[in-house]
């Protein structure tokens, strides 16, 4: 009984430290290119699961470690720092007689260089662009009109507009033409969707030809701090959740457009913003803003009627950012002019719409049109007009409007 007691205390206790450094990984080659870090651990007791359990603690600790030096020397750019950390080529070194378990984590110093950051994510976007040109030339399509990134939610990625000017320059290298936003909804359709998680971004590319036949790219992925975007989006209310299709749409009896001048998906704190509405023909239309939430305000027509015949702006105002940050989304119904509004009849004036705004509240046989746009600051953007309505203004009025009837 003693002497179980006492192996089961022996094997207990990790061993004492050995007398030098145990075996571990060699620093990596050129290690002036890298900074690394090393963990180790002890194995409990002499089995598999054990070695195997301290090998994983091993390198946990030199990641921890090496992603708390890194954030150290470079708080502001914390967050995105564990994605680039990595083991050196092996999983690690287990000595069996110390029972002593060593990792090394490295990152490569080339990374913390947004410059090159941003050449990678180029090259990669280049080899997306050539991918899609080339399958686009196989099957016979000559022009594509290109949508602004966004995520798969719908919402605006607005920091990713240089991506689009990269894949239209690939595409133009193999002679096929980049159409208008507004170009007949029968051309070809290139969709660019992106998705960000752990410090990267994921894009993919996917054609949609007149006869609904789809052409894909590989997906690539470059680090979101490429082009300062945040680990995670603004939130918008989707074009799904809204009853519309990929481009935020919805085809009716009417060809009816809006126009909001962004830059991908993106408005500066401040810049003048005046949407204008196109038709085809003689309509009735209203427009709703429409927050990331689902709920909604009814905000033009303010006065007077809602027909429409031709080009009409809807007046100037201000981007403002919403109080949480997230992204706005402008939706255009319309009907043709005899055509009736059903649960929208009854909508006039800024008021705010009593249920989640969606699908139910289309007339039968309605256009509806969507934009979606989140608005930034930087130095980029310089500083904001002093007469834009203060956050505490905009809340007032959104608290104060009436439900619409």
């Amino acid at each position: 009984m003693m002497f179980t007691l006492l192996l089961a205390c022996a094997l207990a206790a990790p061993p004492a430290s050995p007398t030098g450094p145990s075996s571990c990984e060699a620093v990596p080659p050129g290690s002036n290119q890298y900074k690394l870090a090393q963990g180790f651990a002890y194995a409990r007791i002499p089995t598999v699961k054990a070695r195997e359990e301290a090998m994983a603690a091993a390198r946990a600790e030199a990641r921890s470690k090496l992603h708390g030096e890194l954030c150290s020397a470079m708080p502001g750019d914390c967050e995105r720092y564990s994605g680039y950390i990595t083991e050196w080529q092996t999983p690690g070194v287990y000595d069996e007689k110390t029972r002593r378990a060593c990792a090394t984590a490295v990152v490569e110093l080339r990374l913390l260089n947004p410059d090159r950051q941003r050449a990678d994510a180029e090259a990669n976007i280049a080899k997306l662009g050539d991918g899609l040109a080339k399958k686009l030339v196989a099957a016979g399509v000559t022009a594509v009109r290109l949508t602004d990134p966004h995520r798969a939610d719908g919402c605006a990625l607005p920091e990713l507009e240089p991506v689009r000017m990269w894949v239209r320059s690939r595409l133009g290298n193999a002679g096929i033409a980049t159409l208008a936003d507004d170009a007949p909804a029968e051309a070809a359709e290139l969709d660019l969707t992106a998705s960000v998680a752990q410090g990267n971004v994921t894009l993919a590319g996917t054609v949609t030809l007149a006869d609904g036949k789809q052409i894909g790219s590989d997906p690539v992925s470059f680090f979101a701090s490429a082009y300062n975007v945040p680990a995670s989006g603004a939130q918008c209310v989707g074009s799904a959740r809204l009853g519309l299709d990929g481009r935020g749409q919805r085809r009716g009896e009417v060809n009816l457009d809006m126009k909001v001048p962004t830059r991908g998906g993106g408005l500066c704190v401040g810049q003048p913003v005046e949407p204008v509405l196109t038709v085809d023909r003689a309509a009735k239309v209203h427009v709703y803003s429409v927050d990331a939430s689902g709920a909604a305000y009814h905000i033009w027509p303010i006065e007077g009627a809602d027909r429409v015949e031709g080009s009409i702006d809807l007046g100037q105002s201000w981007a403002v950012p919403g109080s949480k940050g997230n992204d706005e989304t402008l939706v255009a119904i319309a009907v043709p002019e005899t055509g009736g509004l059903g649960p929208i009849a009854g909508h006039a004036g800024f008021c705010r719409v009593k249920s989640l705004f969606g699908e139910s509240l289309y007339p039968a046989g309605a256009t509806v049109v969507s934009q979606t746009w989140h608005v930034v600051t930087g130095e980029a953007c310089g500083t904001p007009p002093a007469e834009i309505p203060s956050q505490a203004l905009l809340e007032e009025t959104l608290n104060g409007a009436p439900e619409c009837r």
